[in-house]
């Protein structure tokens, strides 16, 4: 038996797809040392991990709970993972939620020698991510250092919620994708460019971003900026650029175009 405690990948409908990829990644990989399990809570499909691996994972395990009721599905992932004959029953492991609603299921489990790890976005309900804090051993991985500021004004410990941003894929940088991606872009060679990482939301900083950088196109002409097309944010950026007459400087990334 391993000397460190298993991993169990959390995953759901709302998983997004480049953390799907992530786990999936995880799991697979040959380096880690800890048994891994990926585990798909309810119903939906999660694309990027719906086939197994080949890595220690070995399979995904679906999980269903007849009501949407947090003792019910605790229950469920509880008898999965005993099934599973990776995680031993009321063993030390540790469990990472890809997302809020896999998150749902394994929050009342949490305990000392069963941390949770939350994967949190910008569009989290923050305060109900808090409430699970406060009650059990939960911490939150956050992609910007805003996100941790409303996550602690919500009361979570400033120890139980650090920053990690989003990784980027080595070969989307590649020189002949940064030529396909500009031309996409309409974006010229010697264009400098600012890119507005996602999530898009409102307390994310992207509409300062976008305002700032239509200032600063004022002393560098050659200035764009890039932001994630999709979403109520995305718009409000657009009708902003509409506002102030410089929809030139600002473009909008189809969703299918990745980060």
């Amino acid at each position: 038996m391993s000397a460190l405690p298993p991993i169990v990948h959390l995953v759901a409908e709302d998983t997004a797809d480049e953390s799907a990829v992530a786990v999936q990644s995880l799991a697979d990989s040959a380096g880690c040392s800890s048994p891994q399990l990926i585990v798909h809570c309810g119903a939906g499909a999660c694309p990027s991990v719906s086939e197994a691996g080949q890595g220690q994972a070995g399979r995904v395990l679906r999980v269903h709970s007849p009501l949407p009721l947090d003792g019910l599905r605790a229950a469920a992932l509880r008898g999965a993972l005993r099934r599973s004959g990776v995680v031993a029953d009321d063993d030390a492991v540790i469990l990472h939620a890809w997302s809020t609603s896999s998150a749902a299921w394994a929050w009342p489990l949490s305990a000392g020698h069963r941390p949770l790890l939350v994967s949190v976005t910008a569009g989290n309900e923050l305060s109900q991510l808090a409430r699970w804090s406060a009650i059990g051993n939960v911490h939150f991985v956050c992609p910007l250092e805003a996100v941790r500021r409303c996550l602690l004004a919500c009361g979570v410990a400033a120890p139980r919620a650090v920053v990690i941003p989003p990784l980027v894929e080595g070969v989307a940088t590649e020189p002949t994708r940064r030529r396909e991606t500009r031309a996409r872009l309409a974006l010229a060679a010697d264009d400098d460019i600012v890119l507005a990482l996602p999530p898009i939301a409102r307390h994310t900083g992207a509409w300062t971003a976008v305002w700032a950088t239509f200032l600063l196109e004022k002393v560098r002409p050659t200035v764009r900026i890039v932001v994630p097309g999709a979403g109520r944010e995305a718009e409000r950026i657009w009708r902003l650029a509409e506002a102030c007459r410089h929809e030139w400087v600002l473009r909008l990334a189809p969703p299918e175009l990745p980060l």
